[in-house]
């Protein structure tokens, strides 16, 4: 049987903690599939109560699309903090 490999490649850059920029590439020799990949995330924090994080990103799609993107969102909430229990 022969072996499934894929690889990829890349680079990140972050600037004050905020904001961060990707760049790179992958390749899926089996699933026909070859090309560059960005990105870019956006971080809040505030203390150590809350951190908001927001990520988006494109990679190449292969056959049926040129590029697939994907966006994602986080909160994190410290509520032990929030609440007064921890500090």
């Amino acid at each position: 049987m022969e072996e499934y490999s894929t690889w990829g490649k890349g680079i990140e850059f972050t600037l004050l903690d905020l904001i961060s920029f990707r760049s790179g590439s992958y390749t899926d020799m089996r699933g026909h599939i070859a090309g560059n990949s960005s990105g870019i995330g956006l971080n809040f924090r505030f203390k150590d109560l809350v951190h908001l994080q927001y990520n988006w990103s494109q990679s190449p799609g292969g056959g049926l699309q040129k590029y697939q993107t994907k966006d994602d969102f986080m909160v994190n909430l410290n509520l032990l903090n929030l609440l007064g229990i921890e500090e």
